[in-house]
């Protein structure tokens, strides 16, 4: 599996866990966890209506996921 696409499940995850209303600091604590598992530096931004990942593997530098929020 890529960078890339676990990012994406990492991103996946949350978004699951915000769409059925988990409290959002237990999302972004749950999805830290997820990326240390993953080999990932995850670092989740949730703002309104989206949600922001920035990822980070070794050295590369960030790269950030957007996903839409509730639908």
């Amino acid at each position: 599996m890529t960078s890339e696409e676990r990012s994406e499940l990492i991103l996946a995850f949350a978004k699951v866990l915000y769409v059925n209303g988990q409290a959002t600091d237990q999302i972004v604590a749950t999805i830290r966890r997820l990326g240390n598992k993953l080999g990932i530096k995850a670092e989740l931004l949730p703002r309104w209506g989206e949600l922001q990942l920035r990822a980070e593997n070794g050295g590369v530098p960030p790269i950030a996921y957007i996903a839409a929020g509730r639908s």
